[in-house]
C-alpha cells in the first residue's frame, strides 16, 4: 500500500515537473514573441503609437520619435495634440469619438503636424480601437510621412499650371504676331513711299520701334514658357541693362545697393536678346545670394581688347575686341577664395567644375554659345567679380536696313500665297509684288487648292501659314506636289519653331519663317527657296 502511494506521488511530481517545463516553455515563447513584436514595432518604418480613450499617448515607436523630433520620455503621458496643428487635433478627436460610437471602426485620414524644430509634416493616418473583452480601452494608430509626396504633388500642379500658361501664351502670341507683322510691314511701306525728310518719317520710325519692342516681349514670354530657340541679333548691352533696371532693383533686395557704371560708348555684340537678359539676371541673383547680410552690387560695361590682346590675367583669350560685362558684389559674405589664387581670374566651366551656384552653368552655356568667355575672381578687399567678355560685332556683321532694302533680292517667279489673316496676307502680297513676283492669293487651305487648280501656269513657290482653317500648310503642300513636284515651299507661322516642331506640324529641316517678319526676311527666304527650284526666273 505504501509503495503504491509512493509511486502515485512520484508520478504526480513528474507530471507537475512536466507541466512546469511546459509552462516555462510557453512563458519563454511568449517573451520571445513579445520581443519579436517589440522589435518589429520598434524598427518599423511606419509611425506607430497608442493612446488611451482621452488621447493621452501610452506608447510610440522609434519612427515616431524620428519624424517628430521628440524623445519617448517627452511624448508618453502627454496628449497626442502636442504634435498636431489645432485643426488636425480637432479632426483626430472627432475620429476617436466616431469610433467609440461605432461609426468609423477603421479610418484613413490626413493630419498636419508640427515637429519639434517647427518644420511642418503631413501624415497619412489609419487608426483603430484597442479592445479588451470586447470593450474599447484605447486607440492604436499607424501613419506614413507623406510630406515629400505632398511637396512633389504641389510642384507637379505648379508645373501643370505653368504648362497651361505656356500653351495660352503660344496661342496669344500666334495672333499677336500676325498683328505685329502687319504693323511693322505697313509702317515700312509707308515710310518707303514718303520723300526723304518728310515729318512723318519720325512718327513711322517710332511705330516700328514700338512694334519691335512688342515683338521682343512676345518672344520673351514664349522663350520662358516654351524654351524657344535662340535668335541672335545685334545687341547694345548698355541699353539692355538700363531697360532691365526696373526688374533688377527689386530683385536684389533693400539691403543691397545697386549701381551701374556703363561705358560712355559701347560696341554692339551679336547674341540672343532673351538669353542675354537671362544671363544678366542669373549673374545678379548669384551675386545677391553671395551677400546674405547685404552689401554693394555694381554692374559695369566696357570696351576691352585689341589686336595685341592674347590673355586675361593668366588665362588665354583669342585676340580681338570684346565688350566686357562685369558683376561685382562686395559685402560681409561676398569674398570667396578661388583655386588658391584670390586675385587671379578663374574660368567658369559648365556643370561639374562650376565654383559657385548651378546658375553659373547656365551663364557659361549662354556665353560660350555667343562665342565669349566668363571668369570669376575674388579678392579680400575688392569682393567677388564675375566677368563676361563677348566678341564685338564687327561692321560687316551689322545690318543696315536702308542698304538691305536697296539690295533686296528680286524675281519674276510665280508665288502662291496662302494666309488666313487678312492683314498679313495683304502685306506679304504687296511686298512680293513690289519685288517683281507674280502673286496668287488664297484665303485658306481649301482656297489655295482652288486657286492652284484654276491657274494653268507653273507655280514655283508656295508660301503658306502652317495652321489655317479647313486645311493647313502641310496638307496643301502635299496635295499640290502631286501635280507640281518641283514646287518649293516656305512655311510661316506666329507660333515658335519649337512649338511647331514639338506638335509634329513640320519637320526640323523644312523651311520656316516666324512672324512677325520684315520685308528683308521675307525677301531673303523667298529668294533662298526659289534658288533651289529648277528654272525659277530671277531678275
Amino acid at each position: 500500500m505504501a509503495r503504491r502511494l509512493l509511486l502515485v506521488e512520484q508520478a504526480t511530481l513528474e507530471q507537475c515537473a512536466l507541466s512546469l517545463d511546459a509552462m516555462q516553455r510557453e512563458i519563454a515563447e511568449v517573451k520571445a514573441s513579445e520581443a519579436r513584436y517589440r522589435d518589429l514595432i520598434e524598427n518599423a518604418s511606419d509611425i506607430l503609437w497608442t493612446t488611451d480613450l482621452q488621447g493621452t499617448i501610452t506608447t510610440v515607436n522609434r519612427a515616431f520619435e524620428d519624424a517628430m523630433g521628440y524623445s519617448r520620455q517627452d511624448l508618453v503621458g502627454t496628449n497626442l495634440s502636442i504634435v498636431l496643428t489645432e485643426e488636425s487635433a480637432v479632426r483626430a478627436t472627432r475620429m476617436r469619438v466616431l469610433k467609440l460610437h461605432g461609426h468609423a471602426p477603421n479610418t484613413f485620414y490626413t493630419v498636419d503636424c508640427i515637429a519639434r524644430d517647427g518644420e511642418p509634416r503631413v501624415l497619412e493616418v489609419n487608426t483603430s480601437l484597442i479592445l479588451v473583452d470586447g470593450e474599447p480601452v484605447g486607440v492604436q494608430g499607424m501613419a506614413r510621412d507623406i510630406t515629400e509626396r505632398k511637396r512633389l504633388e504641389e510642384q507637379l500642379l505648379q508645373a501643370q499650371k505653368l504648362e497651361g500658361i505656356g500653351r495660352l501664351a503660344g496661342g496669344i502670341a500666334h495672333d499677336f504676331n500676325n498683328l505685329l507683322t502687319s504693323i511693322v510691314g505697313y509702317a515700312r511701306l509707308a515710310g518707303d513711299a514718303l520723300e526723304q525728310g518728310h515729318p512723318a518719317h519720325t512718327a513711322l520710325q517710332r511705330v516700328r520701334d514700338a512694334a519691335d519692342q512688342a515683338s521682343d516681349l512676345t518672344n520673351q514670354l514664349l522663350a520662358y514658357a516654351r524654351k524657344q530657340a535662340s535668335a541672335p541679333r545685334p545687341i547694345d548691352l548698355n541699353a539692355m541693362i538700363l531697360a532691365m533696371q526696373r526688374i533688377l532693383r527689386p530683385l536684389v533686395g533693400e539691403d543691397i545697393t545697386l549701381n551701374t557704371e556703363l561705358a560712355a560708348t559701347i560696341w554692339k555684340v551679336r547674341a540672343d536678346a532673351i538669353q542675354m537678359e537671362q544671363l544678366l539676371v542669373n549673374l545678379v541673383v548669384n551675386a545677391r545670394d553671395a551677400m546674405p547680410n547685404g552689401g554693394h552690387l555694381a554692374i559695369r560695361t566696357a570696351n576691352v581688347g585689341g589686336e595685341g590682346t592674347t590673355d586675361h590675367g593668366r588665362l588665354p583669350v583669342r585676340s580681338g575686341e570684346y565688350v566686357m560685362l562685369s558683376i561685382t558684389g562686395t559685402g560681409p559674405a561676398s569674398h570667396k577664395q578661388t583655386a588658391g589664387h584670390p586675385t587671379v581670374p578663374n574660368p567658369i566651366s559648365s556643370g561639374r567644375e562650376a565654383p559657385t551656384t548651378q546658375g553659373l552653368a547656365t551663364c557659361y552655356s549662354i556665353v560660350k554659345h555667343a562665342g565669349g568667355h566668363i571668369w570669376i575672381r575674388s579678392a579680400q578687399e575688392a569682393g567677388t567679380t564675375i566677368e563676361v567678355w563677348l566678341p564685338r560685332l564687327v561692321a560687316g556683321d551689322s545690318t543696315d536696313f536702308e542698304n538691305e532694302l536697296a539690295a533686296l533680292p528680286r524675281g519674276s517667279a510665280t508665288v502662291l500665297l496662302a494666309e488666313d489673316e487678312p492683314l498679313v496676307r495683304e502685306l506679304a502680297a504687296t511686298i512680293l509684288r513690289e519685288l517683281g513676283y507674280l502673286v496668287l492669293v488664297a484665303t485658306d487651305g481649301t482656297d489655295a487648292l482652288r486657286v492652284a487648280e484654276e491657274f494653268r501656269g507653273e507655280i514655283h513657290l508656295l508660301v503658306s501659314d502652317v495652321v489655317m482653317p479647313r486645311s493647313g500648310g502641310k496638307q496643301i503642300a502635299q496635295r499640290l506636289r502631286e501635280s507640281r513636284p518641283d514646287m518649293q515651299v516656305l512655311y510661316v507661322s506666329g507660333y515658335s519653331p519649337d512649338t511647331i516642331h514639338n506638335r509634329g506640324l513640320l519637320e526640323a529641316d523644312e523651311r520656316f519663317l516666324q512672324k512677325p517678319f520684315s520685308q528683308v526676311e521675307l525677301a531673303n527666304m523667298v529668294r533662298e527657296a526659289l534658288d533651289e527650284s529648277i528654272g525659277a526666273p530671277t531678275r
